[in-house]
């Protein structure tokens, strides 16, 4: 259907058109205005740390576990495959632990309260940012480059 006819526009067109700006106007406020609230909700409520580890470190995450009314820290050692997010509050780092041929990967919201403390035990060399590929290696194809801190 074209909307001009004889160089005019006819009244469905104008009123369909009218109301096409409007809810855009009003979708985009609405989305301004809760992403507005919801950043300030998390700049007031949310504690952001910063933590200096990368992909490819082996680090020691002590977290706290609840067990009835006691709090006690429990360490989850392993290797950093992934950094999801980077530093904004949502952000999310997955950590890869070998007991012998079995491992076990654990995802950890960075800013989280039950996150006690990250503590770095060694750092890699490597070229990606997602170490999917250690999941299949074994034997000399899993093994990273030891990156050697002066002391």
């Amino acid at each position: 259907m074209n909307p001009v006819r004889n160089g005019r526009y006819n009244k469905i067109s104008l009123i369909f058109i009218a109301g096409m700006i409007l809810s855009f106007r009003i979708r985009i406020i609405s989305a301004s205005n809760g992403m507005n609230s919801l950043k300030k909700f998390t700049e007031k409520n949310l504690e952001i740390r910063k933590f200096d580890f990368k992909v490819g470190d082996e680090i020691a995450v002590s977290s706290k576990l609840k067990e009835g009314d006691k709090t006690k820290v429990g360490v989850f050692e392993g290797l950093v495959l992934k950094r999801n997010h980077g530093e904004e509050p949502g952000a999310t780092f997955t950590v890869r632990k070998l007991f012998g041929a079995i491992s076990v990967e654990r995802i950890f919201p960075l800013h989280s309260p039950i996150i006690d403390n990250i503590k770095v035990l060694k750092s890699h060399k490597v070229r990606r940012a997602k170490l999917y590929y250690l999941r299949d290696a074994t034997g000399k194809k899993a093994k990273l480059k030891l990156i050697k801190t002066k002391a």
